[in-house]
């Protein structure tokens, strides 16, 4: 008799290979923008196995730019699920340090933890995520800290967190010496684009 408790609609699709020793770990930079309930709807996706791709930008999204130091970033996007309640859901937690303690910190991550964002997290691989698709991200945890010993950082630790039922990525940059990068493989239609604002401080 088959031990079959129950059919899912979902179907284990295509295979996958091991791929060469060509990766690595870490974050390059971040994007972040003003919370946008309909932001999904400002872009046109790939088809079949890259449905959650982001292929085609057809609104405006404004975006501000945060440069980080090697070594001192993460994203992960854990899967969720429930068996006997028939749900699954993505963890998106990013976690940034930030160097140097400026004074223009002080307001502006206050406005960070009080409110809802988006992000676009560009990985060491040229990759792009966005974080908080749907129902954004906020920020829940981190700390200012003065360092003790000379070598230790004097910043911030942020941690961003959001629960998404879909991981999207944008469709793969052509390489960082492409204009429009890491979002030149984006198509832009309909007068859709990125504006991308570049940070302004620290500047010692």
């Amino acid at each position: 008799m088959a031990n079959k408790l129950y059919n899912f609609s979902c179907e284990v699709s295509a295979g996958r290979l091991v791929g060469c020793q060509s990766a690595i770990g870490g974050i390059q930079k971040i994007y972040l923008s003003t919370y946008d309930a309909d932001i999904l709807g400002k872009f046109n996706f790939g088809a079949g196995a890259s449905l959650y791709e982001l292929a085609e930008i057809k609104g405006a999204v404004t975006l501000k730019q945060f440069d980080l130091r090697p070594n001192t970033a993460s994203y992960n996007a854990t899967i969720t699920t429930s068996d006997e309640n028939g749900t699954m859901f993505y963890e998106q937690v990013l976690e940034v340090a930030l160097a140097q303690i400026n004074n223009k910190d002080l307001s502006y991550i206050n406005n960070l933890a009080q409110g809802r964002c988006q992000a676009f997290v560009l990985d060491a691989n040229d990759n792009v995520f966005l974080m908080g698709a749907r129902f954004g991200c906020t920020v829940t945890g981190g700390a200012m800290s003065t360092g003790q010993a000379k070598a230790d950082r004097s910043g911030f630790t942020l941690t961003f967190t959001a629960q998404e039922q879909i991981n999207y990525m944008c469709k793969p940059t052509a390489g960082v010496s492409t204009a429009g990068y890491p979002f030149d493989a984006v198509t832009e239609t309909g007068g859709g684009a990125f504006t991308i604002s570049a940070g302004d401080y620290p500047t010692t």
